[in-house]
């Protein structure tokens, strides 16, 4: 995801991935930087690595999506939907996969999508996570020193709460039970801590 000042250099940079042949360890001269600091910009990525014993991919880009809410900072990939956080305005996009990845343009340029659909939480979401069973979002809202559960079949949030200062990362265990926070803390207190929580079986 790339963050820039204005409208036009934020997006989402699209990568394909192609398994080579495993072998000794060989780095391809035409390696280039994934992000060129202080431009916001991707550069073309056309890189083979190989190592003996482990197979690993070339990575080509294919272009960036913008058209998304400015300030994004986590992605993820399920069922079928692209997920992203918004830190600044406290949001959580999504938008089918399919969808989203017809917007790629040729040739590695960069087009606008359109048609996100939008879920409001705390202000300075960062980190979100799914539930196992993939029922609820988990979202810890940094500005608002919140943690958001989001009810995934109708994007809504359905319960918050109140945290340690400032959480940044977020995990689930793998049977849902416990969610876990971290928070960052800043000058006026809180923080540099784990905090964790119960989940309650409400399906039955």
């Amino acid at each position: 995801c790339m963050a820039g000042k204005d409208n036009k250099s934020f997006g989402i940079a699209v990568v394909d991935l192609k398994p080579v042949d495993s072998g000794q360890l060989t780095v391809d001269s035409s390696m280039r930087p994934v992000a060129e600091q202080g431009s916001n910009q991707l550069s073309t990525v056309n890189s083979q690595l190989s190592t003996l014993n482990c197979q690993l991919s070339t990575v080509n880009y294919l272009g960036r999506i913008t058209g998304n809410m400015y300030n994004m900072r986590h992605l993820l990939i399920r069922d079928g939907y692209i997920y992203l956080s918004i830190n600044r305005d406290g949001y959580i996009q999504r938008m089918p996969m399919d969808k989203f990845l017809s917007f790629l343009p040729q040739g590695g340029g960069v087009r606008e999508g359109s048609g996100w659909e939008n879920c409001k939480v705390g202000a300075g979401a960062r980190t979100i996570e799914f539930s196992p069973d993939g029922r609820y979002i988990y979202a810890a809202c940094n500005a608002s020193s919140t943690l958001y559960v989001v009810d995934v079949k109708t994007f809504q949030p359905i319960v918050h709460m109140t945290i340690d200062s400032y959480p940044v990362g977020l995990d689930v265990s793998k049977d849902g039970r416990y969610v876990f926070t971290t928070s960052q803390g800043r000058s006026n207190g809180g923080g540099n801590c784990v905090d964790i929580f119960e989940v309650e079986d409400t399906k039955n």
